[in-house]
C-alpha cells in the first residue's frame, strides 16, 4: 500500500476515533448523571462488579481476533480472496466456540454470586441482572468476526461510525427507561439488545463492502498457517490473561474486601478515567493496521523513527489529559454526583498515576501488535496480573480501597512497565531500551512540573465557592500551563512541526 493511502486511512481512522470517543464520553456522562439520580449507589456497584466478572470471562477469546487480523495483512496486500475467506471461516468457528464457553462458565458462576459481595445486598432480582450481563457478553461474539476484515482493511472509521450512531440511539432509550421506569432490568435489556443489533448491522455492512466473504464455508487454512496463528494466539493469550485479570479484578477485590458501596464510589472516577484511556487508546488502535503495513514494507530504522514521532504525539496527548484530570476530577465528581461520592486524595492520586502509566504505554502496544511481536513477552502481563491480585488483596485488607490501586501500580512497575519496551526495542528496532526510558522520564518530569504548578495555583491562589465556575477556572488553568510549557520546550521540535502538518492535512482531506 502506498504511503498516501496509509496516511489517508490513518487520518480517517484517527479522526473518527476522536469524534467517537468524545461523543461516547458525553453520552456516558449523561447516562451516569441520570443513573445516580434514579437508582441507588448499590446499583453502580453491581454494574461495576458484574462488568468485571464478565471481563474475566473474555479470557476465552484468547487473543484469536488480534492474531487473525495480523495474519490477514499479507493476503489483503496480495488481494488473495480465497485466503481471506479461509481466515474468516476459521475466525467464525473460533468465536462460536468462545460464545459457548463463556455461556457455560457464566452459568456455573450463577449459583455463587454472593461470594463476590462482602455484605448483604438490598438489590432484588440479582440473578436476572447477572443473566442479562451474561447474555450481553455471549451475543457480542456471534457476529463480531466480520468486523475483523473492516479493521484489517484499515477502515476502522466505518466500524466507529456505526457504533457511534447505534450507541446514541441506545443511550436515548436507556436514559428514557431510567426516567420513566427507574428499573435497572429494563435498562440492561435495552443495552443488551442494542449491542446485538449494532453488531448485526455492522456484519451486514461488511457483507455489502466485501461480498466475497458471504460464503466462506469449506475454505480452510493450511496446517502451517494454523500453527502460526496458534503460536501467536498463545503469546496473545498469556498477555490477554494478564490484561483481563488486571482490568477485571479491581472491582471484584473492592466488593469482596471493602464493600459494594466502595465499588460505586470508584465507578464514577472509573467513568472518567476509562473514557479518557479509551479515547487515547482508540487514536492509536486506529493506526495499528497502517503501522503494520508500514512495518512490513520498511526497515527497522524507519520503524524506529516512526515510533519516536508517535511516542512524542502520545506524550503531548497524555500530558494534557493527565494535568486536566489532576486539576478537575474532584470538582467534576462533586458537581455531577455529589460530595458523598468523593474518594480520599491519596486514592485519587494513585488512580491518576496508574492512568498516566497505562496511557504512556499506548505506543509500545501499538507497535508490538503492528509488528507481530506477540510471542517474546508472552508471560510479562500474566506475571503482572498474579502480582497485582496478591498485592491488591493483601493491601485491601490492611488499608482499604487505596490498597487495590497501589497493588495495580506496584505490579506494573515490577513487570510490564519495563519489560514490554525492552522486547519492542530488542526485536522491533534493534535498539537499546535505555533510549526509551531516558525519553520517558524526561517526559514524566515535564508532566510533574506542570502538576506542581497547577497544585500551587489551585490550592493557594484560587478561592472560588461556586463549583461550576471553579471547574471552568481549573480547566483553563490546566490548559494554559500545558500550552505554555509545551510551547516553551517544544516549539521548534521536528515532531511537533510534523504533527502540525499532519493536522493541516487532516482538515484538507475530504
Amino acid at each position: 500500500m502506498e504511503k498516501e493511502s496509509r496516511t489517508k486511512y490513518s487520518v480517517k481512522n484517527a479522526t473518527f476515533s476522536i469524534i467517537t470517543q468524545i461523543v461516547n464520553l458525553i453520552i456516558s456522562y449523561i447516562t451516569r448523571f441520570i443513573f445516580v439520580r434514579t437508582l441507588s449507589q448499590e446499583y453502580l456497584g453491581v454494574n461495576g462488579l458484574f462488568t468485571n466478572i464478565l471481563t474475566v470471562f473474555s479470557l476465552a477469546e484468547l487473543g484469536i481476533g488480534s492474531a487473525i487480523v495480523f495474519a490477514m495483512y499479507k493476503p489483503i496486500a496480495e488481494n488473495n480472496e480465497q485466503k481471506i475467506k479461509a481466515y474468516m471461516n476459521f475466525y467464525k468457528k473460533c468465536y462460536t466456540i468462545i460464545a459457548l464457553v463463556i455461556f457455560v462458565i457464566g452459568m456455573l458462576i450463577l449459583p455463587n454470586l454472593k461470594f463476590f459481595i462482602n455484605e448483604e445486598s438490598n438489590i432484588n432480582n440479582l440473578d436476572i441482572i447477572y443473566l442479562l450481563y451474561l447474555a450481553d457478553s455471549v451475543f457480542s461474539y456471534l457476529f463480531v468476526y466480520k468486523i475483523s476484515i473492516i479493521n484489517a482493511m484499515q477502515k476502522n472509521y466505518i466500524y466507529n461510525l456505526y457504533q457511534l450512531i447505534g450507541k446514541i440511539i441506545a443511550t436515548i432509550l436507556m436514559c428514557l427507561s431510567l426516567i420513566l421506569f427507574k428499573n435497572f432490568i429494563i435498562y440492561l435489556a435495552i443495552q443488551m439488545l442494542s449491542k446485538l443489533l449494532i453488531n448485526i448491522t455492522i456484519s451486514i455492512k461488511a457483507d455489502n463492502m466485501y461480498p466475497f466473504i458471504k460464503n466462506t464455508k469449506g475454505y480452510k487454512l493450511e496446517k502451517l498457517e494454523k500453527k502460526n496463528i496458534f503460536k501467536n494466539v498463545y503469546g496473545l493469550f498469556c498477555n490477554q490473561i494478564g490484561t483481563v485479570l488486571i482490568n477485571g479484578t479491581d472491582n471484584i477485590i473492592i466488593s469482596k474486601y471493602v464493600s459494594l458501596g466502595a465499588v460505586g464510589l470508584y465507578s464514577n472516577y472509573y467513568l472518567v478515567i476509562s473514557a479518557l484511556s479509551n479515547f487515547i487508546g482508540q487514536i492509536f488502535n486506529s493506526i495499528v493496521a497502517s503501522v503494520g503495513n508500514y512495518g512490513a514494507s520498511e526497515n527497522k530504522e524507519k520503524n524506529y523513527e516512526l515510533f519516536k514521532k508517535i511516542f512524542f504525539i502520545n506524550f503531548v496527548i497524555v500530558s494534557f489529559c493527565t494535568i486536566e484530570v489532576f486539576s478537575c476530577i474532584n470538582t467534576f465528581i462533586k458537581i455531577s454526583f455529589g460530595a458523598e461520592y468523593l474518594l480520599d486524595n491519596l486514592t485519587v492520586i494513585i488512580i491518576i498515576i496508574n492512568f498516566y502509566i497505562l496511557t504512556m504505554k499506548n505506543v509500545v502496544g501499538t507497535f508490538k501488535y503492528a509488528l507481530g511481536i506477540f510471542w517474546e513477552d508472552k508471560y510479562s502481563t500474566f506475571a503482572r496480573a498474579i502480582i497485582n491480585i496478591i498485592v491488591s488483596v493483601i493491601l485491601a485488607k490492611k488499608i482499604g480501597i487505596v490498597g487495590v490501586f497501589l497493588g495495580t501500580l506496584i505490579s506494573d512497575i515490577l513487570t510490564t512497565f519495563w519489560f514490554q519496551p525492552y522486547v519492542l526495542y530488542k526485536y522491533g528496532f534493534n535498539e537499546s531500551v535505555l533510549k526509551y526510558f531516558l525519553q520517558y522520564f524526561k517526559y514524566t518530569l515535564i508532566i510533574v512540573i506542570q502538576i506542581c504548578l497547577i497544585y500551587i495555583i489551585n490550592h493557594y491562589l484560587i478561592n472560588i465557592r461556586e463549583l461550576f465556575i471553579l471547574l471552568i477556572v481549573q480547566a483553563i488553568i490546566g490548559m494554559v500551563i500545558f500550552a505554555i510549557v509545551i510551547y516553551t520546550l517544544y516549539r521548534k521540535n521536528e515532531y511537533l512541526l510534523q504533527t502540525k502538518d499532519y493536522i493541516k492535512k487532516l482538515f484538507k482531506m475530504k
